[in-house]
């Protein structure tokens, strides 16, 4: 054995290269046998068949680097020959494209996937404020130090439960458990974490998205008027275009086309182009506002040259002062989508105009349009005889007196056996 350098620890000596045993041949010679590759470090304090305990480690080269991998300990039933055969292996599975193991590296903490998935929203020019908002408030504190392998349904129910109680509603709750199932399919992508999602769909809360709030004419018109100077035009383009609020208050000019009358809309929620009639008054209203050449977006702070961020102030200052309760800025697209449909406008066309991915999305406003429905089935009127609709039944005329009777007839004619012919043959031979 080599000389014993000074140990680190308690448990570990300077490595040096296996020998398997030293025996003695008859002619007096040693026969010393060496294991090319195989390292071994003696325990100073555990013994094992009398002698210490010896740990063997396997060295070998892989993409030009030098690479140590432990084996195990003499005591677990490993033996310098073992670990000779386990490195022949390594090296095989390196010169013909075989996977080699890697080293179990610890999951990563959710606040760090966080930073790079909203690292990531913000480099493709995507929505961060409401995911950001949504994480700072509601995840950050719960499971921000919580490692990926960590979380499991008993800690997201526990975190679903503590959202319910704070007041949230189940919209609210599906959103906060959506991001975290977002931010871990990020984590997956970018190979930060290799385990599998723990938010599955089932354990989202179930929501029922049957709320349809929209305005009438005179409310419209009130909520325009109760509007200061900068938020009317947003109200305006909401109206007539039906966008979402993210994708009004970072609108750009050169989005909009006045000169043809079109919005167009690159990156939108679905993923498709979306391309949005300008109406005459709200041309009016666009043409109206006042451009900064170095102000790239169509509504902005002209104090801070930035555009609107928030606009719930402002917002809620003219529901109240229009006197208008229990509605959103969302609401807005719902108005615009209702009274399309309800001015006969066909459903296909009013699913491209809000960019619906499926009608299926669209079909909530059907029912707003029943006179038209029933327009629809008015329309197979000429498919009838009597081309109002109705079925008339024509009914036979009943049979004469005469015709009876030979029905009759006829029927007993065919009940009566006919007699059979006597054969010409046996009528001769008689005679």
């Amino acid at each position: 054995m080599a000389d014993r350098k000074k140990a680190k620890s308690t448990t570990q000596v300077q490595r040096h290269r296996a020998i398997k045993n030293q025996r003695k041949r008859k002619d007096g010679t040693v026969e010393i046998t060496y294991h090319p590759g195989v390292y071994i470090n003696e325990h100073t304090t555990r013994k094992h068949r009398g002698q210490p305990d010896e740990c063997y480690y396997i060295c070998y080269r892989h993409k030009s680097k030098l690479r140590w991998e432990k084996v195990g300990w003499a005591s677990e039933g490993y033996t310098p020959a073992l670990a000779e055969n386990i490195r022949a292996e390594r090296i095989r599975a390196k010169r013909h494209g075989n996977d080699l193991p890697v080293k179990n590296r610890p999951s990563p903490l959710f606040k760090t996937v966080a930073g790079r998935y909203l690292q990531w929203l913000k480099d493709n020019q995507k929505g961060t404020v409401a995911d950001q908002n949504r994480y700072d408030n509601h995840l950050e504190g719960p499971i921000g130090n919580t490692r990926l392998d960590e979380i499991d349904p008993a800690i997201l129910e526990k975190l679903k439960k503590n959202l319910f109680g704070d007041g949230l509603s189940p919209q609210s709750v599906k959103h906060v458990l959506g991001l975290i199932r977002r931010i871990v399919n990020k984590a997956i992508d970018l190979k930060l974490w290799g385990g599998t999602n723990p938010v599955r769909k089932g354990s989202l809360p179930r929501v029922s998205n049957t709320r349809l709030r929209f305005l009438s004419q005179a409310e419209s018109q009130a909520l325009i008027e109760a509007c200061n100077d900068h938020l009317k035009p947003i109200v305006v383009t909401a109206l007539s275009t039906g966008m979402r609020r993210g994708e009004i208050l970072s609108l750009h000019w050169d989005q909009v086309d006045l000169e043809h009358g079109f919005i167009f809309l690159e990156k939108t929620k679905s993923g498709k182009r979306r391309e949005i009639p300008i109406s005459t008054i709200l041309k009016e209203t666009l043409a109206a506002l006042p451009r900064d050449p170095e102000v790239p977006w169509v509504f902005y702070n002209a104090r801070t040259k930035e555009p609107w961020k928030e606009i719930k102030r402002s917002f809620a200052s003219a529901l109240e002062a229009a006197k208008i309760k229990d509605f959103h800025f969302h609401d807005l697209r719902h108005t615009f989508a209702s009274h399309l449909v309800m001015n006969g406008t066909p459903l296909a066309t009013v699913s491209q105009l809000l960019g619906h991915s499926d009608i299926s999305m669209t079909m909530r406003y059907a029912h707003l349009a029943p006179e038209h429905q029933a327009a629809a089935v008015d329309s197979l009127m000429p498919l009838f005889p009597s081309g109002d609709g109705s079925v008339k039944m024509v009914e036979a005329a009943p049979p004469a007196t005469e015709e009876l009777k030979e029905r009759k007839a006829g029927k007993a004619r065919k009940g009566k056996k006919k007699p059979a012919k006597k054969s010409p043959r046996k009528t001769a031979a008689k005679k």
